[in-house]
């Protein structure tokens, strides 16, 4: 079996840390959370493996991590939630890169979320899940970055992006999706929300930049640059 075969798996655990290290080479997943397990991953690498991070029904903060050249490279489903905190690298996986299925749910906390140059698409948000920017002081310098992905850089399939942060210097959350073989975001069935203007959205040098389809919507108050793509 390639899933639920973590080569570290937390099974129900609550409060488990992982931190400093290198996990390599497993044919299932680097670790997998799993049955209401809670963890903490920092300053770890997850690399080819076939799920670098995978979280089912569990949750798991992870803070300057990376997880690369992996089939997959975190996937959370199940109604699982990730925090992401520091610098997170999510590049060069080969399927798919960051999906968050099944209500999930994805906090950036003031985290530079990179999602970039892996040969599958950036960001999936699908199936009831969210993304989202909470009005946390410390999400103040929040940053998502999908660049450089061979498919859409964003998608957002019946669930939503939602950036908060009604205190928050304006602009001051940036949001980038350029040089994708993709739209730069693509919804189905999906929302963008960022009523505030805390966020800075710049979708540039994509064959399409924003792409709505099948009822989706966005709010978006203050900055969006749609530039430079082919359509």
């Amino acid at each position: 079996e390639q899933e639920f075969n973590g080569l570290i798996t937390v099974d129900g655990a609550h409060g488990i840390t992982i931190r400093g290290w290198s996990i390599k080479n497993s044919t299932g997943e680097g670790i997998l959370g799993t049955h209401g397990a809670s963890m903490f991953i920092e300053d770890t690498v997850v690399e080819q493996n076939f799920t670098g991070i995978g979280l089912s029904n569990s949750s798991a903060e992870v803070v300057d991590i990376a997880t690369r050249y992996n089939s997959n490279g975190l996937d959370a489903y199940s109604a699982s939630t990730v925090i992401f905190r520091g610098d997170i690298d999510i590049s060069h996986n080969t399927a798919e890169s960051l999906t968050l299925n099944g209500k999930s749910l994805g906090e950036i906390r003031g985290a530079h979320l990179q999602v970039s140059n892996n040969p599958a698409g950036g960001v999936i948000i699908s199936a009831e899940s969210s993304l989202v920017i909470f009005g946390f002081p410390t999400s103040q310098t929040s940053r998502l970055t999908t660049n450089n992905n061979q498919g859409p850089g964003i998608v957002i399939g019946q669930s939503q992006l939602f950036v908060a942060g009604a205190g928050f210097t304006p602009g001051g959350i940036v949001i980038t999706s350029s040089g994708n073989a993709g739209p730069g975001v693509l919804l189905v069935n999906g929302n963008i929300s960022s009523p505030f203007g805390a966020a800075s959205m710049v979708v540039e040098n994509n064959p399409i930049g924003m792409q709505f389809l099948q009822g989706s919507t966005a709010t978006i108050t203050g900055g969006l640059n749609v530039r430079n793509n082919v359509l």
